[in-house]
């Protein structure tokens, strides 16, 4: 005859048996609300902090923080233009004439600018074009970082108006698409790059700093030759 002491020791051993080898939950039991008691081990998910910034999502919400206010940037910059339309006027028959009359001059004398920006609201978009060519010419030349570049020739892009800021922004998309591809199919920059996922990251980086620029000179009108020295975070 059993004592009420032994069937609690024995009650605490099935128990502590039957933890012990206690198979896990189905998925079903889990979601009505059942407990498993062991811990379940899952394998690690590897994340590679200079790629999980840069998924899809990440960057077309990152596009549309730095658009919100363009459509406000379009109607003041837009008028700012319009306002200068005399100027550019005299800009534009400037360029004309020297462009037909010394072409080689006017498209490969050197360009170098202080302090300033080298397009502007008072130039016509011709010359804010041939502006920016030189610029791409100058900053290659120089060897600048990728962030700078981007920010400094897509800001450069938004000084003209919004015609001139969408070339550019359309360009440098283009730009990375063949970028992508020749990356990716080059045996040697694919190894350097990590893959298509460093490729991809190394990609949509540059498009980011390139909507930055754009956002910096359209949208806040706000000087770009200090983005050469020191890009935006």
């Amino acid at each position: 005859m059993n004592t009420f002491g032994q069937n609690q020791t024995e009650q605490s051993y099935d128990l502590e048996n039957r933890n012990q080898y206690q198979t896990p939950t189905p998925l079903a039991e889990q979601s009505a609300g059942f407990e498993y008691n062991r811990p379940v081990q899952t394998k690690p998910v590897y994340e590679n902090p200079n790629h999980q910034n840069y998924s899809a999502g990440n960057i077309a919400w990152s596009a549309l923080e730095g658009f919100r206010d363009v459509g406000k940037a379009i109607a003041r910059r837009e008028a700012e233009i319009i306002s200068q339309i005399p100027n550019r006027l005299t800009s534009l028959q400037r360029t004309v004439y020297n462009l037909a009359n010394n072409y080689n001059q006017v498209m490969n004398s050197p360009q170098e600018y202080k302090n300033q920006d080298p397009i502007s609201v008072t130039n016509s978009t011709l010359e804010n074009a041939i502006n920016f060519l030189k610029q791409y010419r100058l900053t290659t030349d120089k060897k600048l970082s990728d962030v700078n570049k981007h920010q400094y020739m897509s800001c450069l892009a938004g000084k003209d108006g919004l015609a001139l800021g969408i070339t550019g922004l359309a360009l440098g998309a283009g730009k990375e698409v063949v970028d992508l591809t020749r990356k990716y199919f080059n045996e040697e920059q694919n190894k350097a790059y990590g893959g298509w996922a460093g490729i991809w990251a190394d990609s949509a980086k540059d498009m980011g700093n390139n909507i930055k620029g754009f956002v910096h000179g359209f949208v806040n009108n706000q000087p770009c030759y200090p983005l050469l020295e020191k890009p935006l975070p």
